[in-house]
């Protein structure tokens, strides 16, 4: 990723030249202390090698920042990282990666190709810290850091962090540096970094850190410097070159002429790209058939990035609503011709519309059944839903419906309401305080507040989905909360017969579902009342043993909430419910 490319201009020209002026005084302090820190001709081709980096990287950062944009819109969190623990998640967390990133560099040669050049310097000083390799997107280093944006950090915010670690270790390459007492047994530091660089045979794969050196301690890829010995610098058994196209690409050439594999002396670098050595009489797998497994497992990793992306054909955007808790905002997400069938989804406790949209199954069910979807998000990350005080958010849902009726959105009497845990709460108080709006309801995980009443009696179809071992939102009612205090809850049960009622409906019946889900010991019961004055009527899934979890996706902490279910799935019972109330 292009991180000094992505700088202002102006912010480019300070660290450049802070760059070149810590060079120029690590230069006059060695002239000064007699040692030959330098060599001239190896130094101009540090430089040669910096410019050509920054300019193809430049050249090749679509090639990163398509894969990155795919997994942050699929992310599974979200991190604010403008909060200190956030801010701190993110740095461990690209330190652990960047370890393991850094360890495979040098073990594994379709990566190594590109991070042999890093190694290539004879001397370890500044102008060594810039000779970075030109292949480095191409050859998919960036593949490690897509989990992060997966998980939530936003992929500036990894790029950035990335960018910290570079520009520390930028002071580390060097040989100019004292000891530093026990900040050497957390940091990495010059006297570490000295030692990953060395050619010395007790140097080898050793000390991969980036800013800090705990990783290494923890997976035994630590070592102190070998007593004794003069530290000697560059790549084992290759004549170093003044050249910068030999050294941007001497390793790709060696890879295609079939040069003998990484761990053999001849292609051995110092402290980098060896592998153990095998018993006698082993013979090693050849490393063109491991570089051309590689090369299969990147083209994949990139089809399967292409795949995603091609299959999010909605349109999606963001709309503010401005009320009178301040603005508010929601995602919306259309497919085909406007107005459409819509359904708007409200999230959990401290989740939000963007969250709900990646994880709940929702925006794909709406696009399987012709309906935009719309993702608003509650302040705070939560739903006044009636069980306390807070903002009005039955006016803000009203003023969002009034938005997407008037901007073409949405169709006026096809607007469905869902929503899960406490935007399920939020959506039954809807249903009371805002019957009108809405043609249909869907709750997963949720039961009716308390003080709810009075409640509007305009009839309108239910969908339910409760677990019988829901340990948030008790199914047979009560106090809300592991450990109880958020308000009280109707049971399911009692709050299914009211909208019966209301909607005018018959006999209740019961159904067993099939069960398809064999590693669960969860069932799922639908418990139907028909003969009703609305198409579609109510609808209890009584999911048998399951938590608070979504079925048909996977259970977050289920030790603490309790099991998930897969005999369904929550998204598209829904929607098919609703799609049937829209076309009979």
């Amino acid at each position: 990723m292009p991180i000094f490319s992505s700088l202002p201009p102006s912010t480019r020209m300070i660290v450049l030249l802070t760059a070149l002026g810590f060079m120029t005084l690590e230069y006059g302090l060695g002239r000064l202390a007699g040692r030959k820190t330098h060599d001239l001709r190896e130094t101009a081709a540090s430089f040669a090698i910096a410019i050509g980096q920054h300019l193809i990287r430049a050249m090749v950062a679509l090639v990163a920042a398509f894969p990155f944009t795919i997994a942050y819109r699929h992310r599974i969190f979200d991190f604010d990282t403008s909060r200190p623990l956030a801010l701190l998640a993110l740095f461990l967390a690209s330190e652990f990666v960047y370890y393991w990133h850094h360890r495979a560099s040098h073990r594994v040669r379709w990566l190594w190709a590109t991070h042999a050049v890093h190694h290539s310097s004879t001397h370890l000083n500044l102008t060594a810290a810039i000779r970075l390799g030109w292949t480095s997107e191409i050859s998919g280093h960036f593949l490690f850091y897509l989990p992060l944006a997966l998980l939530g950090f936003h992929p500036l915010a990894i790029i950035g962090m990335l960018g910290v670690n570079l520009l520390y270790q930028f002071f580390i390459h060097t040989e100019l540096a004292p000891h530093l007492g026990p900040l050497e047994y957390v940091l990495n530091t010059p006297r570490h970094h000295r030692v990953h660089h060395a050619a010395n045979e007790s140097c080898l794969d050793r000390n991969y850190g980036g800013v800090l050196i705990i990783f290494d301690r923890l997976f035994g890829s630590f070592a102190e410097a070998p007593a004794g010995e003069t530290l000697r610098y560059g790549l084992v058994g290759v004549a170093p070159s003044f050249n910068p196209l030999r050294i941007a690409f001497g390793e790709w050439i060696a890879i295609a002429r079939g040069s003998p594999e990484l761990g053999d002396a001849a292609a051995r670098a110092g402290c980098c790209a060896r592998t153990e050595a095998p018993p006698r009489g082993v013979t090693r797998q050849p490393r063109r058939m491991l570089m051309t497994s590689h090369l299969r497992s990147f083209m994949a990793a990139m089809a399967a990035a292409l795949f995603v992306s091609t299959t999010a054909v909605a349109a999606e955007r963001g709309i503010t609503i401005d009320t009178s808790d301040g603005p508010r905002h929601a995602m919306v997400m259309t497919t085909g011709k406007t107005p459409q069938p819509t359904v708007i989804v409200l999230h959990g406790a401290l989740g939000s519309g963007a969250g709900a949209a990646r994880t709940t199954g929702f925006a794909e069910a709406a696009r399987a059944h012709g309906f935009a979807a719309v993702f608003p998000d509650g302040l705070d990350r939560q739903w006044n839903d009636g069980r306390s005080g807070g903002p009005d958010d039955v006016g803000f849902i009203r003023a969002l419906v009034r938005h997407l009726v008037a901007d073409g959105t949405a169709a006026p009497r096809r607007i469905y309401l869902a929503g899960i845990s406490n935007g399920g709460m939020m959506s039954f108080t809807l249903a009371c305080k805002a019957p009108e709006l809405f043609a249909g309801i869907g709750t997963v995980i949720a039961n009716m507040p308390d003080g709810t009443a009075p409640c509007a009696a305009r009839p309108v179809p239910v969908v339910m989905i409760n677990g019988t071992a829901d340990p948030m939102v008790p199914y047979r009612g009560g106090e809300v909360g592991l450990r109880g205090g958020r308000g009280r809850v109707w049971s399911a049960e009692k709050t299914a017969e009211f909208f019966a009622r209301r909607d005018g409906c018959g006999v209740r019946q019961a159904a067993a579902l099939p069960h398809r889900d064999l590693a669960s010991d969860t069932s799922v019961t639908q418990l139907s009342w028909r003969d009703c004055q609305v198409i579609g009527g109510v609808s209890l899934y009584r999911v048998e043993g399951g938590g608070h979890a979504l079925p048909g996706r996977r259970p977050l902490a289920p030790r603490l909430l309790g099991p998930g279910n897969f005999d369904i799935d929550a998204a598209e019972v829904i929607l098919r419910a609703f799609d049937l109330a829209r076309t009979l």
